[in-house]
């Protein structure tokens, strides 16, 4: 018996019923690839000595945590204490209004991206990995699963300059980090904060988006 080939035609692509329904089910796949991506990043990050270190995906899952619009508290780091930890100080909130973050080779875009993060594609970049401009503010994010970081004070001042010309209130630079009583901010950091010269408000800030397993 010979069958054809043609007997069987299948749809070439997914007919949805409407945009919406097309939405919810893509939000439900990509919540699930992310909670999967999050339990990952607990277990590596909860051993004490990985065979790995997810830089980059802590980098991309945090990102999207920021981006879904959930509220996230950040802490100025403020005088360092004999033990070497930065000392806790007003606190501050984030939250955008929910979206796609936005990979991006350069920031040159961030004022007409209002209230969007843009998450950078550039292993060069030398200061953050993400950034926005929201309510006024100019929003520098670098991630780190690190107990310090470095900061390259040249880069964060041409940021500050580019703030200013867009009439911009203030620059925030918010390290995120699993672990807030883990991470150091350096005490010359937040000397260079204190004893601003930018010309413009600047705050130094840690924010602490944990991931938690399955």
């Amino acid at each position: 018996m010979h069958v054809s080939t043609e007997d069987y035609h299948g749809p070439s692509a997914v007919t949805w019923a409407s945009d919406y329904v097309m939405r919810k089910v893509h939000e439900k796949y990509v919540g699930i690839e992310m909670r999967i991506l999050e339990s990952s990043l607990a277990k590596l990050l909860g051993t004490p000595q990985p065979l790995y270190l997810p830089y980059r995906e802590y980098e991309f899952w945090s990102c999207r945590i920021l981006a879904s619009g959930q509220q996230v508290q950040t802490l100025e780091a403020g005088q360092v204490s004999s033990t070497g930890q930065y000392e806790h100080d007003h606190a501050n909130d984030i939250q955008f209004v929910a979206h796609d973050v936005i990979p991006s080779s350069d920031f040159s875009k961030l004022h007409v991206k209002r209230g969007q993060l843009l998450y950078s594609q550039n292993t060069k970049e030398p200061l953050c990995d993400a950034a926005a401009i929201q309510n006024e503010e100019l929003l520098l994010f670098q991630m780190t699963i690190g107990l310090t970081h470095d900061f390259v004070e040249g880069k964060f001042a041409r940021y500050c300059t580019v703030a200013r010309q867009h009439n911009l209130e203030r620059v925030r630079f918010i390290y995120v980090v699993p672990f807030l009583g883990k991470f150091k901010v350096p005490k010359k950091q937040i000397d260079i904060f204190k004893n601003n010269t930018s010309g413009i408000n600047v705050r130094l800030e840690v924010a602490e988006i944990r991931p938690r397993r399955l």
